[in-house]
């Protein structure tokens, strides 16, 4: 991690005689911590699938979902030597789903499928701040915010798709979702005086609560000239549901949904095989119109006295276009290459907010995070029989053209084009398979997050460096 916050620690803790706190430039991989880095997981989930025959044509298909989860992580987010900024976070996490779907024939032109889903969630987040406004409080060392949410959804949808057969060589499809969500949320903060015996004092405590419903339909049509060919035009709608800012830290942000972001997609792809079979291409041009399109970002907090907050900003009108272009071919027998190609073309279109102090901004210059003009990935497996067992070889090279990690675009989460490359070999035999891999094998030294924090701080994480294992896995059942 590398962080910047050295002139505010010089002015607020006096420690600029000592020389700078954070690791000098070029040590990507080396920070100071004062605070352990720990992360704790415990998780269940269980999935259970009943499958009814009830016509010769006709199948009645039942889901049911459960997970459920918590998790703690320690961070030290400022990656020096004091109490700038570090967390500790607890989240609970449950979510319970079922679906009932029916699928089958009617005649011998129409194949379709229609069911419903019901979904509910919540989750508990807990959390402990030790950062530097405590200092400039002048609170007992070891004082801490503590935020707490407390979340809930409930949803409800139906569906249904149909293929419409006109012919051997012509199929129209047709399809909805109707969604029905409900949301909401507790969120209260209160601070912990530990250095003066426990005090607590609430800073703020507010609830939000949202409902949204939506109908998202898609409709395609396919041509088949041959079965060595496959082209098709697809139209669709779909949302990404509105919600509440659940690490809002002033009332009037966690009162407040946050609205849907709607999203229309073109697509026209062709699929083909050739040389029976030995060679596979598929091609797809597409383009995507957004609406109210969701940004996370760190802003000030407009009315508490907490310094910042986490959340989602509709980003107003944004498109996306591109090609996507991919090729598989056996060269011989046990030897595949695969090789694929992605450009794309991403703006905001029209993208205004409104500033803390009321004014308006226009972002729309911006460029769009995690969408590099351009990338493309080669592949290669070879395996071969010897003895009991199958050997592989399997090596990746994937490049990604530059492309920005932070919403404001700010310069140290600007990462360059890089590639990386991968590598792997194996033997299998009756379940067990013995594995040498290693990653990243030219050290690419990447930007992997970076986020600036309100303005008064940034930190980043840089990409694995180069990395080698072994691995020994057992797959029970395999004859």
């Amino acid at each position: 991690n590398f962080s910047q916050p050295t002139d505010v620690m010089c002015l607020l803790f006096g420690k600029c005689a000592q020389g700078p706190t954070t690791p000098e430039l070029g040590e990507e991989y080396k920070s100071n911590q004062n605070f352990s880095n720990d992360q704790y997981i415990e998780l269940d989930s269980h999935t259970v699938e009943v499958n009814w025959d009830i016509f010769e044509d006709t199948l009645v298909t039942y889901i049911f979902g459960y997970r459920d989860s918590e998790e703690r992580t320690d961070q030290d987010f400022d990656s020096t030597d004091i109490d700038f900024f570090s967390t500790i976070r607890k989240q609970d996490y449950e979510q319970t789903s079922h679906e009932l779907r029916v699928s089958g024939l009617i005649g011998d032109k129409i194949d379709y499928v229609v069911g419903g889903y019901l979904w509910d969630s919540e989750y508990q987040l807990d959390q402990q701040l030790l950062y530097f406004l405590t200092a400039l409080a002048e609170l007992p060392e070891g004082s801490t915010s503590n935020p707490r949410t407390d979340h809930d959804t409930d949803a409800w949808a139906v569906f249904f798709e149909a293929d419409y057969i006109f012919n051997e060589q012509w199929k129209l499809t047709l399809g909805g979702r109707y969604t029905e969500e409900e949301k909401d949320m507790d969120r209260s903060s209160f601070i912990d005086f530990a250095g003066a015996g426990v005090v607590i004092i609430p800073e703020f405590d507010a609830s939000g609560d949202g409902d949204w419903d939506e109908f998202t339909p898609k409709a395609s049509i396919s041509y088949t000239p041959n079965v060595d060919h496959l082209i098709y035009f697809t139209y669709a709608e779909g949302f990404r549901s509105g919600g509440l800012n659940g690490r809002g830290n002033a009332p009037s942000s966690i009162e407040a949904p946050y609205d849907p972001e709607f999203v229309d997609m073109y697509e026209l792809g062709w699929k083909g095989v050739w040389l029976k079979n030995r060679l596979q291409t598929s091609v797809a041009v597409f383009y995507q119109e957004y609406d109210d399109k969701q940004e996370d970002v760190v802003v000030p907090a407009p009315d508490s006295a907490q310094g910042q907050e986490t959340v989602t900003l509709n980003a107003s009108e944004a498109t996306m276009g591109g090609v996507e272009l991919e090729v598989k071919a056996l060269i011989t027998d046990g030897w595949t290459v695969g090789v694929n190609y992605g450009y794309l073309d991403a703006e905001y279109d029209d993208f205004e907010i409104t500033t803390v102090d009321g004014s308006t901004a226009d972002l729309s210059n911006l460029d769009l995070r995690r969408a590099p003009e351009y990338t493309y990935a080669i592949n290669s497996v070879y395996s071969l029989d010897i003895g009991p067992g199958v050997a592989s070889l399997q090596a990746t090279y994937r490049y990604k053209d530059d492309f920005e990690t932070t919403f404001s675009n700010e310069p140290y989460g600007h990462v360059d084009g890089h590639g990386l490359l991968d590598a792997a070999a194996s033997y299998a035999w009756e379940g067990w398979t013995f594995r040498v891999f290693g990653r990243n094998l030219t050290d690419e030294d990447a930007i992997g997050s970076a986020l600036p924090v309100a303005g008064l701080f940034s930190f980043a994480a840089y990409r694995d460096p180069r990395i080698w294992g072994v691995q020994l896995s057992y797959e029970f059942g395999v004859e």
